[in-house]
């Protein structure tokens, strides 16, 4: 394992995912997924170093944000939908907007 955790967001064709752990490990892991000739158009939307992770005890949270969904999957996709906009992503904005999204889908999960 190489101690990697984060979420990914799935919109059809488009991913969004958010990356944390050491930054060697991390290193591999982006250059493994741009290498891949199934990703295209892969791109660093923010590069930092946190104090803290967001998603310490995800190893690869997956949610499909497709159609038919409920609740808090709902939500997901129409999260994906907007953050994918070439125009509107800003990097610390996205950031937050994730761990408020794990937030409200722990809280669904208790409920």
């Amino acid at each position: 394992e190489l101690g990697v955790t984060g979420i990914l967001l799935v919109h059809g064709d488009q991913f969004l995912q958010l990356l944390e752990g050491d930054p060697e490990q991390l290193d591999f892991v982006v250059d493994t997924i741009a290498g891949d000739p199934r990703h295209c158009d892969m791109r660093v939307i923010l590069d930092r170093t946190v104090a803290r992770p967001s998603f310490p005890h995800w190893s690869m949270a997956a949610l499909p944000a497709g159609d038919g969904a409920e609740d808090a999957t709902v939500q997901a996709r129409d999260f994906v939908a907007r953050s994918l906009d070439p125009d509107g992503i800003a990097g610390e904005a996205l950031v937050e907007d994730l761990a408020a999204l794990r937030a409200r889908l722990k809280a669904d999960a208790v409920a």
